[in-house]
């Protein structure tokens, strides 16, 4: 069986990062979190940084959809064989996410949806989109006392203007 390469993209407050950690911690996936560059053998090159390991790896990254160093790294992470996934959902409820985890960066919630809306991000990719928020607007992606659960998630419930 081949290894299995995912890129975990999307707007904020959409629970990448969880969901790499919960990979990580149930199905043995080596997380690498590209906002903040760890591991930096992997940001830097990944191609041999793949080359260095057997390892599934998910790779989460809230990219900057207008930057296109960042749009060239997300091309190049797919053409090393990494299957992109969307994490998008109603927004207000990520919004809502973001302001209990990290109020100072509501501003930059607000930017990236500038950036992604405008540049057409989502229909670019063309990434399988998830929504990780059930019908009350609770995170589906829950971390637990025995750790992270993720259940079942679903197609996002509005579509997205292009």
């Amino acid at each position: 069986m081949s290894r299995r390469l995912l890129l975990i993209t999307g707007i904020p407050g959409t629970g990448k990062t969880t969901i790499g950690d919960y990979l990580a911690v149930s199905h043995g996936f080596l997380h690498v979190n590209r906002e903040i560059h760890d591991p930096r053998a992997f940001t830097d090159d990944p191609k041999a940084f793949l080359a260095g390991t057997e390892k599934d790896i998910v790779a989460t990254w809230g990219f900057r959809p207008g930057a296109p160093e960042d749009l060239h790294g997300v091309i190049g992470l797919c053409s090393l064989g990494f299957r992109g996934v969307w994490m998008d959902g109603y927004r207000p409820w990520a919004l809502r996410q973001i302001l209990i985890a990290r109020p100072h960066e509501e501003s930059e919630f607000y930017l990236q949806m500038h950036n992604v809306e405008t540049t057409g991000i989502i229909r670019t990719l063309q990434f399988p989109a998830v929504d990780p928020f059930t019908s009350s607007g609770e995170s589906a992606v829950r971390m637990t006392s025995r750790g992270i659960s993720w259940p079942s998630l679903r197609c996002p419930r509005e579509s997205r203007a292009a």
